[in-house]
């Protein structure tokens, strides 16, 4: 198990018990002390257990935190742990015999709990609006139809095959906020993902917590994830004609990073290859009404792009 951490107390405690008090206990947990200046190294090193490693990971970010443990680690599967969350006790025991089951899932997550600081459950619009829409993609034809909308998975949950992501590059360091999402997007479509029914992890919402503290730059970089992803794999080169069907915020970072795609934007009564939509609470009307337009050529509906004359690589 990978249990990356910088500054993780006052909650890595707790979160190093929940990995130890694990039914099934044949693990590793490598502990990715990132510079960690709160003494949240010295915390992990006081863990008497002998699965217990503490590596330095030289203060470069969790992206490359997560590829030291992955070239460190030992065994076939690689489980992820935050360090300000909870495992259930049967976590890896339900994760591993999934795995051992299903040999064609490659990357198995589970659903989760939401809870505040100090542990109690937590229910927002966020929380509620995420939880209907992740907890029904369960198989993995449903999770690689939700990837390309949005990161679907939380990280802490997951359970890889370790050759599946080694084969992948590990993750890339220069998305080191949306590293998780880059990966995923690069495994679909030949990897497979799956989700288990049971909250098996608990993931704490917390004011001190880095996903919140750098949402803009996440924002940002899943936007950039999504956009390598579409011209991967369905050969959306240089010169392809996108139109942003939205304003807003988040067409503002699509105009801004259109260029590193090498895309041109154009406006709705232009010729376009691509559309994208941004304002997700309208989303599936407003493509369906796009898309019944009779275009000429084939339509393909990609999360939030329409892609006219583009099929999958």
């Amino acid at each position: 198990m990978l249990l990356p951490v910088r500054n993780g107390l006052p909650f890595l405690r707790a979160s190093l018990q929940s990995v130890l008090a694990q039914s099934f206990a044949d693990f590793e947990l490598l502990v990715l002390n990132d510079r960690s200046t709160d003494g949240s190294e010295a915390a992990a090193r006081m863990v008497n257990d002998p699965r217990v490693r503490v590596i330095g990971t030289e203060g470069r970010g969790l992206a490359h935190a997560l590829n030291v443990g992955l070239a460190e680690a030992a065994g076939a599967y690689i489980a992820r742990h935050d360090a300000d969350d909870l495992s259930h006790p049967e976590r890896l025991a339900r994760q591993i015999a999934f795995l051992d089951t299903y040999t064609r899932v490659d990357v198995l997550a589970t659903r989760v709990h939401f809870i505040d600081a100090d542990g109690a459950p937590i229910v927002t619009p966020w929380t509620a609006a995420v939880a209907a829409q992740w907890d029904a993609a369960l198989a993995p034809d449903a999770i690689a139809n939700l990837l390309p909308l949005t990161c679907c998975l939380v990280h802490g949950t997951v359970m890889a095959r370790r050759d599946v992501l080694v084969e992948a590059g590990g993750y890339r360091e220069d998305l080191p906020v949306a590293q998780d999402y880059d990966l995923w997007l690069r495994l679909l479509p030949r990897q497979r993902f799956a989700r288990l029914p049971e909250r098996l992890y608990s993931f704490r919402l917390h004011p001190g917590q880095a996903s919140r503290a750098e949402a803009d730059r996440q924002r940002r970089e899943a936007v950039r994830a999504k956009l390598r992803y579409v011209a991967r794999r369905y050969g959306c080169l240089q010169g392809s004609r996108a139109w942003i069907a939205d304003e807003g915020p988040g067409a503002a970072i699509y105009r801004e990073l259109l260029p590193e795609a090498g895309w041109i934007e154009v406006g709705a009564h232009d010729a376009w290859d691509i559309a994208i939509f941004t304002d997700f609470s309208t989303l599936d009307a407003r493509m369906s009404a796009v898309d019944a337009r009779g275009w000429p050529s084939h339509t393909s509906r990609v999360g939030n792009f329409l892609l006219r004359g583009r099929r999958a690589a």
